[in-house]
């Protein structure tokens, strides 16, 4: 990545209003806000969390090679003179995550890409936002937000990294609460918007599923919007779309969708040999009916394909290209690769999060590998956070359906209270209660069979990545 000569460490002090020592310079073209993840020549902003100061981390992001560091004013005094050497600057403002959207903006002003895309819904999108960056990619200078950069920080950090020659933004938004979709659209301006899917999730910020739709509806509010591509199986997504009565260009995908007025999914079948996961899918795409092979995992990425047609044929790309560009995708990290574990089985890595639906579909799936053989499936849950009053019925819901496997451990606070069938506690000894991702690592190893497959799948909280690399030696 390479940034312009003339976007200068001064400039971004304009930018933010605030005061620069140290030399002036060329910006960086990556920022962090985790010091662990800090290469050298990047610059580090230091935000001050609820629980953990981004300032105490200073030291190691320096140690690592940063060059540029964004920090508040009022933590200066942790500071001596000389803590950061000759070459090296430092940005002081009076609030870092302020001050990274406004360098983002001054940036993204400078340097305009022609088209910008902004992915939300309660499930899939970052493989939804990794997909459209595939099948635009070959034909268009795409930059994707990173991993799930996804808030406020995250979409400014990847305008922050945005290179000086792209010609597609690509960005993910999500939420916790009403009103800040709304704030990323107006401050980012997307010409393109997909809503994946309303679904349960951030229950406790929201209140309802219509408080989800309205949370993920204001992506619409950008005054710049032109295409809208939607879930058109989901009947309040539809009716809302259909009230709006505005001159968008309407790219909807489900089962459900007219012949040729938009990408309708004709049939879908997931096998599994054993080795790799295969999606059979026949769309209608705009009239034309198109065989397409997907490489993901699960039944529901029918949806997740349909919408990398509906944004390729938005920007115009030929179809036999998106069915071969679409053949080629891989899935996240975390979210649905399948791994082979040490000593034999396997496991599926849906670590990242969960939430009601997608925690419900990640089961259906375990249990369709189960069909292949004699094997015990074994699930590590973890809780599901942020689901509100309505948190105890979820989570004894999806217990009932997780009793369906051999093996079953229950990770977190949120299922401390979970009855099933009007029981207090758990009727069978195939379920274990833990605390956190260390305790079900020591507790599943020393269940497992060697052709035992594993679902592992929680709220980000649990970090039960940990889990997987444990299971699996990964680093």
């Amino acid at each position: 990545m390479t940034q312009a000569s003339f976007w200068k460490r001064s400039e971004a002090a304009v930018a933010t209003k605030g005061f620069l020592t140290g030399p002036d310079g060329v910006m960086p073209s990556m920022f962090r806000t985790d010091s662990r993840e800090v290469q050298p020549g990047e610059g580090f902003a230091a935000i001050p969390g609820a629980s953990v100061d981004g300032h105490r981390f200073v030291s190691d992001a320096l140690s690592r090679g940063a060059t540029f560091f964004v920090l508040q004013s009022d933590r200066r005094d942790l500071f001596s003179v000389d803590s950061f050497g000759n070459e090296n600057a430092v940005l002081w403002v009076e609030n870092t995550e302020k001050a990274l959207e406004d360098m983002a903006l001054a940036y993204l002003a400078r340097f305009v890409p022609r088209r910008r895309i902004a992915v939300t819904g309660s499930v899939g999108k970052t493989t939804t936002k990794e997909l459209v960056r595939n099948v635009l990619s070959p034909a268009l200078r795409v930059h994707p937000a990173a991993k799930s950069h996804n808030t406020r920080i995250g979409c400014a950090l990847t305008v922050l990294s945005m290179p000086v020659s792209t010609e597609v933004l690509l960005l993910e938004m999500g939420a916790n609460a009403p009103g800040e979709i709304r704030e990323l659209t107006e401050t980012y301006e997307p010409d393109t918007a997909v809503i994946t899917e309303i679904s349960p999730a951030h229950l406790e910020g929201f209140g309802s599923i219509e408080g989800v739709l309205g949370a993920k509806w204001e992506i619409t509010c950008s005054q710049q919007l032109r295409v809208l591509s939607y879930n058109y199986d989901n009947d309040l997504l539809r009716r809302r779309v259909e009230t709006a009565g505005r001159p968008w260009r309407l790219f909807p995908i489900g089962y459900q969708v007219p012949s040729g007025q938009g990408v309708r999914i004709l049939h879908a079948e997931s096998r599994f040999d054993g080795m790799l996961p295969q999606l059979s899918v026949r769309y209608d795409v705009f009239g034309k009916v198109l065989d397409c092979s997907v490489p993901l995992f699960g039944i529901q990425h029918a949806y997740t394909a349909a919408f990398g047609f509906a944004l390729g044929v938005a920007f115009e790309q030929p179809l036999e290209e998106l069915v071969r560009r679409i053949g080629t995708m891989t899935p996240p990290q975390g979210r649905g690769v399948i791994l082979f574990r040490e000593g034999g089985g396997l496991l599926v890595d849906e670590a990242y999060n969960a939430n009601p639906a997608s925690l419900s579909v990640a089961l259906d799936n375990l249990f369709a590998i189960r069909k292949k053989g004699e094997e015990r499936v074994v699930a590590i849950l973890g809780g599901m956070r942020e689901l509100g009053r309505e948190s105890p019925i979820w989570h004894e819901r999806l217990l009932e359906k997780a009793l369906r496997c051999d093996v079953v451990l229950l990770v977190g606070k949120e299922w401390e209270d979970v009855h099933v069938d009007g029981e207090r506690g758990f009727r069978s000894n195939h379920v274990f209660r833990v605390a956190n991702a260390e305790e079900a690592l020591a507790v599943v190893e020393s269940l497992l069979a060697p052709e035992d497959i594993l679902l592992v799948k929680g709220s980000r909280h649990y970090e039960l990545e940990k889990v997987v690399r444990g299971l699996t030696r990964r680093t």
